[in-house]
């Protein structure tokens, strides 16, 4: 059979694009991302939102910021669960959700060990002890004095019960000796932060970021830092081991996921875009260092890992703690 150069040619592509996969036939994603999340107006939104717009630059398509706080994070969790696993729906959250809600809750409407695909652990976190401006607490030690004076008095606040910011203060109580304060719990970190600068509460712990907006004004006053060394953004303020509490070395994770049957292609496609934004070196100097977040990017693999440490880790804490699933 005689082809003449131009049906040769068009044959020719005709037959390299049979053979292409599906995932560089059709590119992805073919119509905007949900990145759902859990926690309005704290440091996680803020995150969400320069990943989803430091993403424009790599994809085509929008990456649309939906909050659904409330209920440890089960809201977030069950909207992608029960979307359809095409990767174009995800949950940018922490290890209340992926992790603790399996040994709080007797009942969820999801399997955090099944019903997610893990793409990436995106930070590691360390935790700030915050007080307000005017607390007569000027160092750690003032604090734990107060706390061990009367017992009960100090209010301090958490994302629910069982939260990674409970679990902090409930492992900070048991070092210092300090158990009785008055647990309060919140659905999201800016009213934490309001009720804090309004008296209503006494302590927070959390991100170093809800802090530093305030810290310069004297609004707010960090106390200590967990992790192994000071903070860049408050390189003043001491760790918990250098203010005598080693034992205070909690820290929380945010990640990842997608829900369950969302092509392994996919998830790899997601994660290379992720970390190519968040690697970026502006991030670290923006974004990072002022929330006190460590970038981690690691790949699906290592991140089912690292779940699954946690799980077994956060199971021995639930029963040290005597957490009892509700």
């Amino acid at each position: 059979m005689n082809l003449t150069r131009r049906h040769a040619a068009l044959l020719a592509a005709a037959l390299g694009a049979s053979f292409l996969s599906p995932a560089v036939a059709a590119d992805f994603p073919d119509r905007p991302v949900r990145l759902i999340h859990p926690n309005p107006g704290g440091v996680i939104d803020t995150m969400s939102r320069v990943l989803a717009d430091a993403l424009k630059s790599v994809w085509s398509q929008p990456v649309v910021v939906e909050p659904k706080p409330g209920a440890s994070e089960i809201i977030a969790i069950e909207a992608v669960t029960k979307s359809k696993p095409d990767g174009l729906t995800w949950f940018f959250g922490t290890e209340t959700g992926l992790v603790n809600n399996s040994f709080l809750f007797r009942k969820l409407p999801y399997d955090p060990a099944g019903d997610l695909v893990p793409v990436s652990e995106l930070f590691a976190v360390n935790y700030a002890l915050i007080v307000h401006g005017d607390s007569p607490a000027r160092t750690l030690a003032d604090l734990v004095a107060i706390a061990k004076k009367d017992p009960g008095k100090l209010r301090f606040s958490s994302l629910g019960t069982g939260s990674g910011t409970h679990l902090a203060m409930e492992i900070f109580q048991r070092v210092t000796g300090t158990q009785g304060m008055t647990h309060v719990p919140y659905k999201a970190p800016a009213q934490m932060v309001q009720d804090l600068l309004g008296g209503q509460i006494d302590i927070v712990i959390g991100a170093l970021g809800l802090a530093t907006p305030f810290v310069p004004s004297g609004k707010m006053r960090v106390l200590a830092v967990t992790g192994n060394e000071r903070q860049r953004a408050l390189p003043n303020v001491p760790t918990f081991a250098e203010s005598g509490y080693p034992g205070m070395d909690y820290r929380t994770l945010i990640g990842l996921a997608v829900a369950r049957g969302t092509p392994a292609d996919t998830v790899q496609k997601i994660h290379a875009a992720v970390r190519q934004v968040l690697s970026k070196p502006e991030m670290q100097e923006k974004y990072l260092d002022p929330n006190g977040y460590q970038l981690v990017v690691s790949d699906p693999a290592a991140f089912a890992q690292t779940l699954a440490a946690r799980r077994q880790q956060t199971k021995r804490l639930f029963e040290e703690l005597k957490i009892e699933p509700q």
